[in-house]
């Protein structure tokens, strides 16, 4: 009874007209297999499975709305903010032990701080640790394509797309090297973007390496093709019948400029 109830909250949720993030008291969550660790965080903007045993979120999963891309904090600039523990989680990790200069991978946002511009709580959320995966700097910094599907995100939202729902994280296995105390490092990272209108839903998958060196290799996928690979469910609030459809299905070109974005890598 209870996590129908939360289901229905999720979906009614995502019904909502745009509107402060901050008055949500929930968002789209997804589903994680039974035994995974899961701690469920509530941010300003964003909301994330912590995983206590990899150290990484499972899934950080927000919402873009026209409004809040439009309404930056007057003066709101990046170096006004720095990466800092969690104190939310237990063990939580601290900013130091990413080093790159020793351990080779960089400090990457999954909720990117670009989306939270519109609060100075929502924007230094982003600079948690439980919001950070190491990445290399060929995906961090490099790689056009992590970037240019932030920014095309962004922009299908102010064009008029609509609200947008986002979801990304890390994708991970037992043979995954470890940094500092303990920290995963993903093979590759995956991102979910889905928009609904209480009819009809369009979303896809994307998928990139966590390499450096050599082609990130980034590639489109169904939404099921992602959960495959993630072992994730992302939209169990979904009606079924939406669910199935949005899930199995993948039309690039109801995203403008998706397909460039991915052939430009």
């Amino acid at each position: 009874m209870r996590q129908s109830l939360v289901k229905d909250l999720i979906l009614l949720l995502m019904l909502m007209a745009a509107g402060s993030l901050s008055a949500q008291t929930d968002l789209l969550r997804c589903d994680v297999p039974k035994g995974v660790s899961s701690q469920v965080l509530v941010r300003e903007g964003y909301v994330a499975s912590y995983n206590k045993d990899t150290r990484l979120p499972n899934w950080v999963a927000w919402r873009l709305t026209k409004a809040h891309l439009e309404s930056p904090v007057p003066g709101i600039e990046r170096k006004m903010f720095k990466f800092h523990r969690d104190d939310e989680v237990e063990n939580p990790v601290e900013h130091y032990e990413y080093r790159y200069r020793e351990t080779g991978y960089q400090r990457g946002h999954m909720c990117p701080y670009a989306d939270c511009k519109w609060s100075m709580k929502a924007a230094d959320e982003t600079f948690l640790m439980t919001n950070i995966c190491p990445q290399t700097k060929a995906l961090n910094q490099d790689n056009k394509a992590w970037r240019d599907l932030e920014d095309a995100c962004r922009n299908w939202t102010k064009d008029g797309l609509g609200d947008l729902y986002v979801v990304t994280g890390p994708i991970v296995s037992a043979d995954c090297e470890r940094i500092g105390s303990g920290i995963f490092v993903p093979k590759a990272f995956y991102k979910v973007v889905l928009r609904y209108d209480g009819k009809r839903a369009e979303a896809f998958g994307v998928m990139y390496r966590n390499v450096d060196g050599g082609r990130i290799q980034s590639s489109i996928h169904p939404v099921d093709g992602i959960e495959r690979l993630t072992k994730l469910d992302f939209v169990p609030a979904l009606p079924d019948v939406v669910e199935k459809q949005v899930e199995s299905r993948l039309d690039i070109d109801a995203w403008p400029g998706l397909r460039g974005i991915i052939e430009r890598e």
